[in-house]
């Protein structure tokens, strides 16, 4: 028998797949896929690479067809799948469509890869300007 309960990991993290953008500067040129969610943090698989500690503007597509724009902390990098981050002091407003987020994927109402076509950027560093 197939277990249909999601994956839940540590701190509440839900496995996702939802296109992402993310850069150094708010129009967050770089495109990648957000595998795991919770409230405080993400895991977004890209080949790009960034530094631990370095802080991101990252855009999540939401099931309404639109943008939520975060600002985040990379935690941990790893070459060519992805890097860690973490959401820095999201308004509340942003916290209630995490936890919304989070919730649709536990009831298995988020569907995977909605949104637009992502194609994963080549390996390239995020370099401080």
């Amino acid at each position: 028998m197939m277990n249909t309960q999601s994956k839940k990991g540590q701190d509440g993290r839900e496995k996702v797949a939802l296109p992402c953008s993310f850069g150094m500067s708010d129009d967050a040129p770089r495109k990648g896929t957000v595998t795991s969610l919770s409230v405080k943090r993400c895991f977004v698989k890209t080949k790009a690479w960034a530094k631990d500690g370095m802080g991101l503007h990252v855009k999540l597509w939401l099931p309404e067809e639109r943008w939520l724009p975060l600002r985040a902390t990379v935690l941990y990098c790893m070459e060519k799948v992805g890097f860690e981050l973490l959401f820095d002091n999201p308004t509340p407003g942003e916290v209630e469509t995490l936890r919304a987020l989070v919730g649709a994927a536990q009831a298995g109402r988020l569907r995977a890869g909605a949104g637009p076509e992502v194609t994963e950027d080549e390996p390239v560093a995020l370099e401080v300007q």
